[in-house]
């Protein structure tokens, strides 16, 4: 029997489709970069794009649904860039700061637009921010594993929570970056110090041993 039939037509209007969403991206962030995030319409997207503003809306919910997936594909490509050239022999804090500064200098090539991104993102609770949840974590569970082989190797106290320990790793990456990001210029060689010497603390720890 002859194999199954294509449908050229459903694969014309997939590529086009596709087509059209990657423009509509393309202007977006030609809009983004040149007039800001607030100043950016819908309208004048769809304006440049040749396309109704509707095909926009066939695509994407909002506007920050536009700079959303353009920020989600650009930390995706970075989160992998950092964890791919991390120095492994290196202690685990230089390690997570490694990566911090590949993250950090992507906030910082735009930070007006990153002050926007952030203040949407942590105000809301859309499908995005389940997404970005989802890449966080991916990126953590990389550093638990590696608490997880130092505990092995008698690195790490047995009694330390991997999870928990991460989890203190990058509340500390973004406390920096808010925190830095609310000045005029945020400094990254600040930011890499700061977040060096809280994440050197807590893998250290604060506490003395009382004799018993």
């Amino acid at each position: 029997m002859p194999g199954a039939q294509k449908n050229p037509v459903g694969t014309r209007r997939q590529k086009q489709k596709s087509d059209t969403r990657d423009l509509i991206l393309k202007i977006a962030l030609n809009h983004f970069e040149k007039n800001g995030y607030s100043k950016t319409t819908i309208r004048g997207i769809a304006s440049d794009a040749g396309i109704a503003v509707g095909t926009i809306f066939s695509h994407f919910k909002d506007k920050f649904s536009l700079l959303a997936d353009l920020i989600y594909n650009d930390l995706e490509a970075e989160m992998w860039k950092a964890i791919d050239s991390i120095p492994s022999r290196k202690p685990i804090h230089d390690q997570f700061n490694h990566c911090a500064k590949h993250f950090y200098s992507y906030w910082m090539k735009n930070p007006d637009l990153t002050k926007s991104f952030l203040v949407e993102l942590v105000l809301s609770s859309s499908e995005w921010t389940q997404r970005f949840d989802v890449q966080i974590g991916l990126f953590l569970q990389h550093f638990v594993k590696k608490l997880e082989i130092m505990k092995k190797k008698g690195q790490v106290k047995t009694t330390v929570d991997s999870q928990i320990a991460v989890a203190s790793f990058w509340s500390h990456y973004f406390l920096v970056l808010v925190t830095e990001f609310r000045n005029p210029s945020p400094n990254l060689k600040n930011m890499l110090n700061m977040l060096l010497q809280m994440n050197k603390q807590t893998l250290d720890g604060i506490s003395v041993q009382q004799p018993v």
